[in-house]
C-alpha cells in the first residue's frame, strides 16, 4: 500500500487545484475576448495540470513498499517523474526562443491589453504562492520531484514577469528589447530543464554516491564495537535512495553469533543515515 506524505500529499492536491483554477480562469477571460494569446497560453496550464498529475502518480508509486517484482522498491518513479518535467521545460524554452527570434524581424506592433496585464499578475501570484509552500515542503524531504516543480513554478513566474515588463517597454517605445529578452529568457529555461535532466540521470542509471558520502559509511561503519576494519565499500542509486555493499573485518575468534550481532549493528547504523535505504554486510574473518 502506497504511504505518501501527508503534507507531500496536501501539496500535490493543493498544485493540482492551483494549475487547474489558472486553466479555467485563462480559457474563460480568452473566450469572452476572443484572444488567441490568452487561449494558447491556457495551453501552457493544462499541460502543468497534467504535469502535476503525473507528479502526484510518480510519487505516490516511489512510495510503495518492495514487492515481488520490484524487490528493491519503486523509488526510480521519482526521478521519472522529474525527467518528464525537465523534458516539458526544455521544449517551452524553446518554443519561447522561437517566438522571440520570429519577433525580432516581425513589423508587427506589441500590443497587450490591461486586462491580458492582469491575467499575467494572477500567474505570478498563484505560482509564487506555490513556489513558497513547495520550498517549505520540501525542507522536509528530498524529493527530486518536489525540486523539478520548484524550478517549473519559477519558470512560469519568471515568464509571466517578462510578458508584464514587454509590456511597459513597448509603451515607452523600445519593442524590439522584448524579444532580445525573450531570447534570454529562453535559454536560461532550456539550461533549467538540462540541470534537472542530468541531476536525475544518476538516479535512473544507478551511479555512485559523493566520495564524501562513501567515507562516511566507512566511518560509521569503523564506529561499530567490534569492527576491526571496513573495504570494499560500494553503493548505488535505486531511484533516489541508496543501496549499499560492504565487508567489515572482525576477530576470527569470536562466535558466529557475535559476528552476527555486529553485522546487524553495521547495518542499522548506515541505513540511519539519510538516503541509505538498503545495507548488505558481508563479514570476514581476520
Amino acid at each position: 500500500m502506497a504511504k505518501i506524505k501527508p503534507e507531500v500529499k496536501k501539496l500535490n492536491i493543493i498544485t493540482i487545484i492551483g494549475n487547474v483554477c489558472l486553466l479555467i480562469f485563462k480559457l474563460a477571460i480568452g473566450l469572452i475576448t476572443n484572444s488567441i494569446a490568452v487561449i494558447s497560453d491556457a495551453i501552457n496550464s493544462a499541460i502543468d495540470c497534467v504535469t502535476s498529475i503525473i507528479i502526484y502518480i510518480c510519487m505516490k508509486v516511489s512510495a510503495k513498499h518492495p514487492d515481488e517484482c520490484h524487490p528493491f522498491g519503486h523509488h526510480r518513479a521519482e526521478p521519472l517523474a522529474a525527467m518528464v518535467i525537465a523534458v516539458l521545460i526544455t521544449i517551452i524554452g524553446i518554443e519561447i526562443i522561437h517566438k522571440s527570434f520570429s519577433r525580432l524581424f516581425d513589423s508587427t506592433a506589441i500590443y497587450i491589453s490591461t486586462y491580458l496585464a492582469a491575467i499575467y499578475l494572477i500567474v505570478i501570484l498563484v505560482k509564487g504562492f506555490l513556489f513558497i509552500y513547495t520550498k517549505q515542503i520540501l525542507k522536509k524531504t528530498k524529493s527530486e520531484a518536489l525540486k523539478a516543480i520548484i524550478v517549473d513554478h519559477r519558470n512560469d513566474m519568471l515568464v509571466s514577469g517578462l510578458v508584464i515588463i514587454s509590456f511597459f517597454i513597448a509603451m515607452a517605445g523600445y519593442p524590439k528589447i522584448d524579444p532580445i529578452l525573450g531570447i534570454l529568457l529562453g535559454l536560461y529555461i532550456i539550461w533549467s530543464g538540462v540541470d534537472i535532466g542530468l541531476k536525475n540521470i544518476k538516479y535512473l542509471m544507478g551511479a555512485s554516491p559523493s566520495p564524501e558520502l562513501l567515507a562516511t559509511i566507512q566511518k560509521t561503519a569503523l564506529d561499530i564495537d567490534g569492527v576491526i576494519g571496513v573495504h570494499d565499500v560500494n553503493a548505488h542509486y535505486v531511484g533516489v535512495m541508496l543501496n549499499v555493499e560492504l565487508h567489515i573485518e572482525v576477530n576470527h575468534k569470536i562466535s558466529l553469533r557475535k559476528a552476527h550481532d555486529i553485522g546487524k549493528k553495521v547495518q542499522k547504523s548506515i541505513e540511519d543515515i539519510d538516503e541509505i535505504e538498503r545495507t548488505f554486510v558481508h563479514i570476514d574473518p581476520l
